[in-house]
């Protein structure tokens, strides 16, 4: 879903359904910190900065990507 919602920007349905994917994924694998990235990331676009602030805060701490922790950490004003 979070595929077909990249490839088809302005569809918010997918994009719903793309954040309902994620969460169901970390229900089941809380650790998955790729998940909580690419989470967060779908939050800020659906315009739920604070919904994805605990999601970014995971990932800065334990994602290997310094890439992206760089982002996260931007996407926090730290």
């Amino acid at each position: 879903l979070h595929r077909e919602y990249l490839d088809a920007r302005h569809r918010p349905e997918l994009l719903a359904e793309a954040i309902e994917a994620y969460r169901r994924g970390l229900a089941l694998r809380p650790e998955a910190t790729e998940m909580h990235y690419e989470l967060a990331r779908l939050l800020r676009v659906a315009r739920q900065a604070n919904d994805a602030e605990p999601h970014l805060k995971y990932y800065v701490h334990h994602g290997s990507d310094p890439e992206r922790v760089v982002q996260a950490r931007a996407w926090l004003n730290e």
